[in-house]
């Protein structure tokens, strides 16, 4: 985008104190003479300015900014799906943008008419634009009215908005202040029920790889409640048939687990692995992944959720949600009277905030077990009449 299309559209306001601009010119020209100097000293070291220093809020565009983030996420290890994540915050806040930052419908318009997508405009926006007043409560009624998302989506994009916002901060590019998420109790969610996971857990025929992957898959969600991607992730030789163990390296925290197989799993993932995953001569193929493609080939999380909702189909269960079995897993383990901190274990949950919360979203489900339980059902009360019979045989 040319210089002239953001001055046309972007009504941004900036007011630049011509002694802030000085000073800048000659913070730029005293280190350009150090480097000189250091240079002269030392000429076989080429010495040179991050891109971190480099970045001005007046100058650096937001998809500059997005690139420094994004590489500093993967600096720290974030998954592929938290990248991707964050790539989708990011063209969110910039479609925002330029549908805040253009003045009038007509310039609105214009935008859209010269952009495949309006977030081509936004992302050429300068850094100053997330300073802009009340930006937070514009972008939360952009995805409420326009965007026109529920409380728990906005929440999403708001936790990867406030993370780019205080990535900035942290660097001393943006004036700090505190972004505010509501927190929201999560709408509770009708899990797989008896009769569908009956007809979900029908063993196929063997010799179907498709068919029969998708029921091991379906399987050991019902009987771990991992999530996708660490599902997708794990290799064979996570799996200790011998001790019962599953070692999940790739969680959403970080931190690696060690989740209990349950006896019903076992013997299931045994002949999956003797079938399926294993050579020629019959050793297990530790290296490769557990859950593939019919070429071996690891499953991308989009694989995998278009592969279960076509299982599920094809059994007759209309639903087709993966992470519905975390949630079904979760629900069973609390109506049972599991204890929830061995069920905070099994989830690989960091705090046992979300726990709760499915305890608290499944609560009229262990009725029946409060109702065997409970202390007062089964301690019969002393009647008044009874209390002043006793006084008068006392007197």
């Amino acid at each position: 985008m040319a210089n002239e299309d953001v001055k046309m559209f972007a009504k941004i306001d900036v007011d630049i104190a011509p002694e802030e601009v000085e000073r800048e010119k000659a913070e730029q020209a005293a280190l350009k003479e150090a480097l000189e100097r250091a240079a002269e000293v030392a000429p076989a070291i080429k010495l040179r300015r991050t891109r971190k220093q480099m970045v001005d809020k007046f100058t650096t565009h937001l998809w500059e900014l997005e690139n420094l983030f994004l590489t500093a996420q993967a600096a720290k290890g974030n998954t592929d799906e938290t990248i991707k994540y964050y790539r989708t915050c990011f063209k969110t806040l910039y479609r925002f943008l330029a549908f805040d930052q253009t003045a009038t419908l007509e310039d609105y318009q214009k935008v859209l008419d010269k952009y495949s997508d309006e977030a081509d405009f936004g992302r050429n926006l300068p850094m100053i634009c997330l300073e802009m007043d009340d930006i937070d409560y514009k972008f939360r009624e952009y995805l409420k009215t326009i965007r026109e998302l529920g409380e728990q989506s906005i929440n999403k994009e708001f936790r990867g908005y406030r993370a780019i916002h205080y990535f900035a901060m942290d660097n001393g590019w943006l004036e700090r202040r505190k972004i505010t998420i509501k927190d929201v109790e999560p709408p509770i969610k009708n899990t797989y029920t008896k009769d569908e996971i009956e007809r979900l857990i029908e063993k196929p025929d063997i010799d179907d790889f498709s068919r029969y992957r998708s029921w091991v898959m379906v399987c050991f969600f019902l009987a771990t409640g991992v999530r996708v991607t660490s599902a997708i992730s794990l290799k064979v030789g996570d799996i200790d048939l011998e001790e019962g163990y599953a070692n999940v390296n790739i969680v959403k925290n970080r931190n690696p687990l060690r989740i209990t197989l349950m006896k019903s799993i076992v013997p299931k993932l045994e002949e999956y692995i003797r079938e399926w995953r294993s050579d020629d001569n019959g050793l297990p193929l530790y290296d490769e992944y557990l859950f593939c493609n019919p070429y071996g080939q690891r499953l991308t999380r989009d694989a995998a959720s278009k592969i279960i909702a076509a299982y599920n189909h094809s059994r007759g269960v209309q639903k087709t949600s993966i992470h519905l079995f975390r949630h079904t897993f979760a629900k069973n383990w609390i109506v049972e009277g599991g204890d929830i901190a061995m069920l905070q274990k099994m989830l690989g949950q960091k705090s046992l905030k979300m726990v709760t919360r499915y305890a608290n979203l499944y609560s009229t489900d262990v009725k029946p077990k409060a109702e065997e339980f409970a202390l007062l059902n089964k301690v019969q009360p002393r009647t008044g009449r009874q209390k002043i019979q006793r006084r008068g045989n006392a007197r």
